[in-house]
């Protein structure tokens, strides 16, 4: 941004003025060409950046699209049939809640206003994460645990199934349900706020 700030400096100043009117019209010519194309391309790039977060968002629910179509086996091709099928297998049912995630992000993303950074809420984040990782394991529970489902893109897919396994190797698999249920109760608590409109 430096850098620029110094070139317009530059080229409205009265020793490059001077030269500018020094030189053959055919190189004037020339040097209007660039100045007019340098303009152009300032112009573009501050536009541009001013909508950054609003192409990002688009992107992001065009993506969402794309993927819907996949799951519902509407639209197909080289990328996106290969691309779908990973999903489903390592997510399950969880890939629904990626493709609304997606759609609700970019909305989020396109109300950025232009030129202002967002501000990322690690303990936010993370909140989603676990309500998202729980309703994996929630889904594989509903499931029966099958691995057999699980690679076939149902339940929680292999990360859902991954996880009861090894909470059931490591407090039994009742208490891997429990625990699924109470880290799912807890993460939607915080998720969704509701312990602020209890205590409101």
């Amino acid at each position: 941004v430096q850098d620029r700030s110094n070139l317009n400096v530059w080229i409205s100043s009265e020793r490059c003025q001077l030269a500018y009117s020094l030189l053959p019209v055919g190189e004037r010519d020339m040097m209007i060409w660039l100045k007019t194309t340098y303009a152009k391309l300032n112009n573009f790039f501050r536009n541009f950046k001013d909508s950054t977060w609003d192409i990002i968002g688009i992107a992001m629910i065009a993506l969402a699209l794309i993927l819907g179509l996949g799951f519902l086996r509407l639209t197909s091709g080289s990328i996106v049939t290969p691309l779908v099928m990973v999903i489903a297998k390592w997510l399950g049912w969880g890939s629904v809640a990626l493709v609304a995630g997606l759609v609700w992000f970019g909305i989020r993303a396109m109300r950025i206003p232009a030129g202002e950074s967002p501000r990322f809420n690690l303990v936010r984040i993370l909140e989603y994460e676990g309500l998202f990782f729980s309703l994996l394991m929630v889904f594989t529970v509903l499931g029966g645990r099958s691995v057999d489902r699980a690679e076939a893109g149902k339940d929680g897919g292999m990360i859902g199934w991954g996880l009861i396994r090894l909470l059931s190797d490591l407090i039994t698999p009742v208490g891997a349900i429990l625990v699924t249920i109470l880290a799912l109760i807890i993460s939607a608590i915080f998720v969704f706020k509701f312990e602020k409109r209890v205590y409101k």
